[in-house]
C-alpha cells in the first residue's frame, strides 16, 4: 500500500497525509449521501473511521448507494461498507455500531473523541439532536442537506447551515432547532455548522409505477442519483480534509 495513496500526498503533503491518517472520523447514515463518505475517506488515507446505521439493503439503493449491488440485497449499509472500505485499503480500522442515531443512543455513540463529524442523516429529529449534541460537546460537524429531488451537481454548495436556500429538510432542521433547541432566528447569525445542499429547487417526481401512496415512502416523493448524493459527499469530505490538514493553521 506504499503508493496507494500517492496522490494524497501530492496534494496534501506528507504531513498532511499523516494527518488525515490519524483522525478519527465517524459517519452517521451510510446512505446514499454517506456511503460516498465513506468511499472517499477510504480513499484519501483515513485509518479510523466509525460507522453508525441499522439499516439492511434492499433494490431500490442501487441507484445511489456506492457499497449496493444485487448480490448483497438484505445485508445490512454498514457491514458491506466496511468490506468495501477494507477492500480498498486492508489497513483502515473500521468500527460499525449497528443503531439509528437517536436521542436514546446520542450518548453512547458520541461519548469519544471525533476530529470531525459527518451528519449523513436523513431523519429532521435526529439531525436536530445530533446538531444540538454536537454543539453543547463542542464537537466538529459538518451537515448535509436533502439530495433527493436534485438533478444538477453543479449546484451544490457549502454555506453554514443557517443561510442554505431551496432546501425542505433543512427549513424544516432550522424551524425544529428554533423551536426546541434555542437556536437563534435570524438569518444573519450564523450557526458556524458547514453544511452542504444545493440551490438548485427539488424537482417534482415523474415516475408513474408508484400509486400517491407509495410515493409518500420513497424519500418522499423526490428521486435520487449517484451523480448529486455522491456530489454532496465529496464536498464533504474535501471540505473536513482540508480542515484536518491545516487545522493548526486557523
Amino acid at each position: 500500500m506504499k503508493n496507494a495513496f500517492l496522490g494524497i500526498e501530492n496534494l496534501y503533503t506528507k504531513d498532511g497525509l499523516n494527518k488525515i491518517a490519524q483522525a478519527n472520523f465517524l459517519v452517521i447514515g451510510i446512505g446514499g449521501v454517506g456511503s460516498w463518505i465513506c468511499e472517499a475517506l477510504a480513499r484519501s488515507g483515513a485509518q479510523f473511521v466509525t460507522l453508525v446505521d441499522l439499516d439492511d439493503i434492499c433494490v431500490s439503493n442501487i441507484n445511489r448507494q456506492v457499497q449496493t449491488h444485487t448480490q448483497n440485497i438484505g445485508k445490512f449499509k454498514i457491514d458491506e461498507m466496511k468490506l468495501r472500505m477494507q477492500q480498498i485499503n486492508p489497513q483502515i480500522q473500521v468500527t460499525c455500531i449497528h443503531d439509528f442515531f437517536s436521542e436514546s443512543s446520542c450518548e453512547s455513540i458520541l461519548n469519544q473523541k471525533y476530529d470531525f463529524i459527518f451528519d449523513a442523516i436523513d431523519s429532521m429529529k435526529s439531525k436536530c439532536i445530533l446538531i444540538d449534541a454536537c454543539k453543547k460537546k463542542q464537537l466538529p460537524l459538518i451537515c448535509s442537506g436533502g439530495s433527493g429531488g436534485k438533478t444538477d451537481p453543479t449546484c451544490i454548495e457549502i454555506r453554514d447551515l443557517n443561510r442554505t436556500i431551496n432546501d425542505p429538510l433543512l427549513f424544516r432542521v432550522r424551524k425544529n432547532l428554533r423551536k426546541n433547541y434555542n437556536f437563534r432566528r435570524y438569518h444573519d447569525h450564523p450557526y458556524k455548522i458547514p453544511t452542504v445542499f444545493s440551490t438548485q429547487l427539488p424537482q417534482e417526481i415523474k415516475s408513474t409505477n408508484c400509486s400517491p401512496q407509495q410515493k409518500i415512502n420513497c424519500q418522499s416523493g423526490l428521486g435520487s442519483a449517484s451523480f448529486v448524493t455522491g456530489g454532496f459527499a465529496f464536498a464533504m469530505v474535501s471540505y473536513v480534509l482540508g480542515k484536518i490538514v491545516h487545522a493548526q493553521d486557523d
